[in-house]
């Protein structure tokens, strides 16, 4: 990974699909050019970089698929005044790999029933308890399909004591 010569201590806290780009047309422009999907984020705390988290404090990383990308549907909507976000589906169908065994092993890492993208919490909300809202389905002319790519959100403890998190996308 990317340690620096000052780096001391780097945590993996999750590994995720992190939202790059939307598009209702199926036109995908550059992924680093990053648009904002989310119209609908009304409470008073938006996610920075909004992810659907696939291993929350992973007991081993999987740096070797970090920049893969991933396509997802949002599937639903809900908001309690706590927590708002979107129920998504996975899209492996449009999934590109070199060959079955990388694919298998990749989709070998979710092991969710159902996965959530949460858009915004109020003061009091907690991203965490966006999973437990009730999501209600989308028409079809609201669904929308994200490119995502897999990677990390890191915290970095440096040798002068500082400290400072990042996402990581390439291994």
């Amino acid at each position: 990974m990317y340690k620096s010569e000052k780096e001391i201590k780097r945590t993996t806290i999750y590994e995720g699909l992190f939202v790059f780009e939307y598009d209702e047309y199926d036109e995908y422009p550059e992924w680093a050019q990053r648009v904002a999907p989310f119209e609908e984020a009304t409470l008073s705390v938006g996610v920075s970089c909004p992810h659907v988290t696939i291993d929350y404090r992973p007991f081993k990383t999987h740096e070797e698929f970090y920049g893969r990308e991933v396509f997802v549907v949002v599937k639903g909507y809900a908001n309690d005044g706590n927590n708002e976000g979107y129920s998504v589906d996975l899209i492996p169908e449009r999934w590109v790999y070199d060959s079955d065994d990388e694919f298998d092993n990749f989709c070998s890492l979710f092991t969710a029933e159902e996965y959530h993208l949460t858009l915004s919490v109020s003061e009091d909300g907690r991203p965490v308890d966006t999973g437990k809202l009730k999501f209600t389905a989308l028409p079809m002319n609201r669904q929308k399909v994200l490119k995502c790519r897999f990677g990390a959100f890191v915290s970095i403890v440096y040798e002068d004591g500082t400290k400072s998190t990042e996402y990581i996308f390439r291994a």
